[in-house]
């Protein structure tokens, strides 16, 4: 069953939010998990139509400064695509 664009644009959002730190819990996660989840994040939204504008995604956009120049660039691509 494959599962809603909701649904999906819903889980990258909060992969998104787990892999810029935000989150009770992501104090947990190792580094490589939080990039994990950002990659799989940032693949998700390039897939779903008008993703970048979503209003929900500000903290995300604020927050790229403080990656890696090469991951900072592959999110910037995002806002910069549409």
């Amino acid at each position: 069953m494959k599962n809603p664009p909701i649904l999906i644009s819903v889980l990258g959002f909060f992969a998104a939010l787990a892999g810029f730190g935000q989150g009770a819990d992501v104090a947990e996660f190792s580094e490589q998990t939080r990039a994990d989840l950002r990659a799989s994040a940032l693949a998700t939204f390039r897939r779903s139509p008008g993703a970048a504008a979503d209003p929900l995604l500000t903290p995300i956009r604020d927050s790229i400064n403080d990656l890696a120049p090469e991951e900072q660039s592959a999110w910037r691509a995002l806002w910069t695509s549409d």
